[in-house]
């Protein structure tokens, strides 16, 4: 994982294992209910939040290691746009919120 804070619009996370041995079990948890068996994954949060990333790799012998990690998906900015009048064509006000 290269960038655990991402917005949410457009959010795609990349989870790389780098376990060993390469030929174990993976099994992702992503923290919003979704799993996924693949060794490495990419991932896109439906809603922002804050969600707990979880590994467990698991090797031939049937003995398990786990890591867990958080990321962040923040909310996209709104934005207001206002008109100020009477105002010339060039004055004119914008407002950004987060919210």
């Amino acid at each position: 994982m290269y960038d655990s804070v991402e917005c949410f619009a457009a959010n795609s996370f990349t989870f790389t294992n780098l376990s060993s041995p390469v030929n174990g079990q993976a099994k992702w948890s992503f923290g919003d209910g979704n799993t996924s068996s693949s060794w490495n994954n990419n991932y896109s949060y439906l809603s922002p939040g804050t969600f707990s990333v979880k590994l467990i790799i698991t090797n031939s012998s049937n003995c398990e290691d786990s890591i867990t990690k958080r990321v962040y998906v923040n909310p996209s900015p709104k934005h207001l746009f206002q008109s100020m009048i009477p105002l010339s064509a060039w004055q004119v006000m914008f407002l950004f919120l987060m919210i």
